[in-house]
């Protein structure tokens, strides 16, 4: 039998803090008014390192994937396994829907 991995990674909450502040960043300077010392931007445009910030999102999928497979990967290849996990994943995502 595999053994489990650690409970927790610190890492993973910094790589998402990482990823929501280029997400919230990305949509604030594509609504707010770009500050004086700025030059001249279109206004769907933000601004130099942000302009990425929406690939936080994919980001936040491909985090997701890794942290799924982080918590059941000793769980692989196991058919009895399959059914208590698919329960348990609809009770937590389709309750909110």
């Amino acid at each position: 039998m595999r053994s489990r991995p650690p409970a927790r990674l610190e890492i993973l909450t910094i790589y998402r803090g990482i990823a929501a502040t280029l997400v919230v960043l990305f949509h604030y300077l594509r609504i707010a008014p770009l500050p004086s010392w700025t030059p001249m931007l279109p206004p769907d445009k933000p601004i130099g390192f942000f302009e990425f910030g929406h690939s936080g999102v994919d980001f936040f999928f491909v985090l997701s994937g890794f942290v799924m497979v982080w918590g059941y990967w000793h769980e692989a290849g196991d058919p009895r396994r399959l059914w208590p996990y698919l329960k348990a994943r609809c009770a937590r995502i389709y309750p909110a829907y």
